[in-house]
């Protein structure tokens, strides 16, 4: 009985799919949200945007998907950007969106996606 409970929960556990690294549009999304996350994160702590890779290491144990998206270039973030709940800028986007259309981060903290024309006509953040 304990064998075949602990069999059971292996391959529950393995069949679940949670090692995979695909990067649908979705995956890419939840990445650009865990990254508004850690911006908010950084924001609160009245620390300066981050102006490199770096400066968002010691989050990465806590946002593991915001920083892999930027680490793994997936994504890219205008260095310096800030979030604003009123502002409608791109501050980061998937790394195809400017060719192939794909998930942008807003400045307000929304995630959506655009078509590469959209993408070409909005506003971008400035660099702080």
């Amino acid at each position: 009985m304990r064998l075949s409970l602990m069999t059971l929960l292996l391959s529950v556990t393995l069949g679940c799919g949670g090692g995979t690294t695909d990067d649908t549009p979705d995956t890419v999304q939840t990445r650009l949200t865990d990254l508004k996350f850690l911006l908010e994160h950084v924001q609160a702590k009245k620390q300066q945007p981050p102006k490199a890779l770096k400066d968002l290491l010691p989050y990465e144990p806590e946002y593991p998907g915001g920083y892999q998206c930027l680490a793994l270039e997936e994504c890219v973030y205008i260095w310096g950007a800030k979030l604003d709940a009123s502002g409608t800028a791109i501050i980061a986007y998937e790394k195809a969106t400017p060719t192939s259309g794909g998930a942008v981060l807003l400045q307000n903290g929304s995630v959506q996606k655009m078509t590469a024309e959209e993408f070409s006509a909005a506003p971008k953040a400035n660099r702080k």
